[in-house]
């Protein structure tokens, strides 16, 4: 049976509360557990809506953005966006945003 929670793809590691958190309210992967994450974008990639990052992690840009088709939200966990291409989500109207503490 396929989960009704938006599902959401996180990008590197979160405070473990706050993957517990995530992982409740929406259907959360982790990309760090694929063997290939560029072959699971690929084939799987369409089904996300919601990405999640941190600010000292990888972030988002623009090929990670594209291979995302039905992304509509980015979300990053620290201060800052420096690590999220905003014209690249912003060219496809997705929403950005940022909690600056957890």
């Amino acid at each position: 049976m396929m989960s009704t929670k938006p599902r959401v793809l996180q990008i590197g590691r979160l405070l473990p509360w706050l993957e517990e958190r995530l992982a409740a309210a929406h259907d959360l992967h982790r990309l760090a557990d694929e063997a290939d994450p560029q072959a699971f974008l690929a084939a799987r990639g369409a089904e996300f809506v919601g990405l999640v990052t941190s600010a000292g992690g990888s972030g988002a840009d623009a090929a990670l953005i594209d291979a995302l088709p039905s992304l509509r939200v980015i979300s990053s966990f620290g201060v800052g966006l420096d690590k999220i291409d905003l014209a690249a989500a912003a060219r496809r109207g997705i929403a950005v945003g940022y909690t600056p503490t957890c």
